[in-house]
């Protein structure tokens, strides 16, 4: 090849003509030990997107694959892909994140086999855990056991014909990964991804911020003052604690932590015929009446009746419990929706129906052993404010709806199984402090073959099937906690 010529076994193996490296005479020098792994182009981009995701998009039918995804449930934080992920063309390491939280959620309904379903859930297990900004040994025993249900799942895409073999060299280098966080620690210190942020955050922002006139003085200015308020927010954090309970009305969504949440109004002051047919609180009054009586001992000098106004609110902000292996402190809260459909005024379209669904505190003593022991899902329907004649209640309350007890786990997709609690054929409703809420949780339909509503819609698909997934991938505080349970 040197001297012109390209014999063809050369070809055929892709050899190619190199020079002297420079480490080959320098005494204990390892070259292959620099060779660090890359979460962002080797996993995101590179297992997930270039190899994963092309074998299944040639198994899945496309028009079911995409209206898993246009009919999702919508989520904080969520992309929704309109138009499915099929015909997208150009995509970023966030669009392959975001395809990762709901990819195996839509993958159930459409998998021709079971490995093919068992193999995505180990991959999507490995990419994960080596997120994780610190590792304990029991953890990389399970990473290990990840990465070894997807080499045992991964032979059933040569059987069904979409592949001849599996000599890629990322995959070779996932075997690598547990000796690399070993010797050099967690890998979010050597992925590409933080390099790119911090030019985001330390250079592009910090010159937007400027007249764009001797801009390094004013940007290094700017990046002084980024730093004096990262250290007073991280002095008040300290000070006030780390209690997840204190809750915020969301009576400013102008403050809202996400850049790009809904512009959420307030919701005029409701009764019980407005609760009923706007929020499908059906149960309202009876549901309030048992809370009253539980909460003052069958003692309050009023009760509750059709008349009475409450002032709702259409969302609500509470702080999350700390991760135990990530210390990102930008999603350190989490914002709750509950508003029925309303019009945003003439040039703008309205916005659809939401009740978010959440993990609510169901049994402190349980909820020790870790996990979603002493949790259980609830759908939030009316977040109010108590009247002073029915009581004083520092915190405000929800309405919700009940959901099963977490005690089905489908081990072949490696989430549990949720369905709606009824009573005598009714919906099972109570009424709570908003206190009890712990964090935002992502219900899936589940999805089957054939059988998805093209006239389904992010706002009413959960009123439209009966079963729902526990989304494993949404986040990496739900991940966790499903590590944390078994």
């Amino acid at each position: 090849q040197a001297t012109g010529q390209y014999p063809p076994n050369f070809v055929a193996q892709g050899l190619r003509p190199i020079f002297s490296p420079f480490w080959a005479d320098l005494p204990h020098a390892d070259i292959f030990t620099a060779i660090t792994s890359d979460i962002l182009h080797q996993l995101h981009q590179g297992i997930f997107k270039d190899h994963f995701k092309k074998w299944c998009m040639v198994l899945m039918d496309k028009q079911d694959f995409d209206a898993c995804f246009r009919t999702m449930p919508v989520f904080l934080g969520l992309c929704h892909f309109k138009e499915g992920i099929s015909k997208a063309k150009q995509w970023t390491g966030t669009d392959h994140k975001q395809v990762q939280c709901t990819f195996l959620t839509a993958l159930v309904g459409t998998a021709p086999h079971p490995d093919v379903i068992k193999a995505g859930s180990s991959l999507l297990d490995f990419i994960y855990l080596t997120q994780y900004q610190s590792h304990t040994d029991h953890m990389l025993v399970t990473l290990q056991q990840a990465l070894d249900g997807f080499h045992a799942a991964k032979d059933i895409f040569v059987k069904l014909g979409c592949r001849e073999h599996f000599n890629v060299p990322k995959i070779h280098s996932l075997q690598h990964y547990i000796e690399m966080i070993r010797s050099l620690g967690s890998l979010d210190s050597l992925n590409t991804e933080t390099s790119e942020w911090l030019h985001i955050d330390f250079a592009k922002k910090a010159y937007t911020a400027s007249n764009q006139r001797d801009y390094s003085i004013q940007m290094t200015r700017w990046l002084q003052c980024q730093e004096a308020v990262i250290w007073f927010s991280s002095f008040l954090t300290w000070h006030n604690g780390n209690n997840h309970l204190v809750l915020h009305p969301a009576d400013d969504c102008s403050r809202s932590d996400e850049s790009k949440a809904p512009p959420i109004h307030f919701t005029e002051p409701c009764n019980y015929t407005t609760s009923r047919q706007n929020h499908r609180a059906v149960n309202f009054l009876h549901a309030l009446q048992d809370f009253l009586s539980t909460s003052t001992n069958g003692h309050q000098y009023f009760q509750p009746n059709l008349n009475n106004r409450f002032d709702c609110f259409s969302n609500i902000v509470i702080r999350l419990l700390p991760h135990d292996y990530m210390a990102n402190t930008r999603n350190s809260t989490a914002r709750i929706y509950s508003h029925p459909q309303h019009d945003n005024g003439p040039h703008t379209p309205p916005m659809s129906v939401r009740f978010d669904t959440v993990l609510t505190l169901f049994d402190e003593e349980s909820q020790q052993h870790g996990g979603f022991h002493g949790l259980r899902m609830a759908e939030i329907h009316v977040i109010f404010k108590l009247p002073l004649h029915l009581g004083n209640c520092p915190h405000p309350l929800a309405y919700v709806h009940w959901f099963k007890l977490l005690n089905h786990f489908d081990s072949s997709v490696g989430m549990f199984c949720a369905m709606c609690s009824t009573q005598q054929c009714h919906l099972s409703t109570s009424i709570i402090p908003v206190h009890w809420l712990i964090q935002p949780c992502h219900l899936v339909p589940r999805f089957l073959k054939g059988a998805i509503n093209p006239g389904w819609v992010q706002g009413c698909v959960m009123t439209e099937t009966d079963v729902f997934y526990l989304n494993r991938y949404i986040d990496f505080s739900i991940f966790n906690q499903y590590q944390n349970h078994f």
